[in-house]
């Protein structure tokens, strides 16, 4: 701590209580209109990603509504899938919906996030980039129904 204070205030007295402004967080303007055609988008991550096979999977589909829980959901009890439909937005981009996507087709052979599931997870494209989207641009859209 005192090699850092050294370097910051190079021998000067310590600023103590100084406060810092916090700016408020602008929030960015959401279309809710929906916007893809999910059949569409699952085609596309099953040719890219599985060579345009991958069965077992018996139906994927928007929510019925937004979660603000999760952006995708796989159910074993049947082997479906549930894309949250606050992904069907223009603000959106198609690659990080197609990403969800591969992300919930991968839980019909990996239940848990496990190693193995992290590493075929991986394999998708700029997968870091996609997630870094759902992680910190998602909260800064006004989305009311959530």
């Amino acid at each position: 701590m005192a090699v850092c204070q050294a370097k910051i205030y190079k021998n000067k007295s310590d600023v103590i209580g100084l406060k810092v402004e916090e700016l408020p967080i602008e929030i960015l303007p959401f279309d809710r209109t929906p916007y893809y055609d999910l059949n569409l988008l699952v085609k596309e991550v099953k040719d890219e990603m599985f060579g345009g096979q991958y069965e077992g999977i018996s139906s994927i589909e928007w929510t019925d509504k937004p979660y603000k829980q999760y952006y995708g959901i796989y159910y074993y009890k049947d082997n479906s899938i549930r894309i949250n439909q606050v992904l069907n937005s223009k603000d959106v981009p198609k690659e990080v919906v197609k990403y969800i996507i591969y992300h919930e087709i991968l839980h019909r052979d990996y239940q848990c996030h496990d190693r193995v599931f992290r590493e075929k997870g991986h394999l998708y494209p700029k997968y870091e980039m996609y997630d870094h989207f759902l992680d910190s641009k998602m909260e800064l859209f006004d989305i009311q129904e959530w």
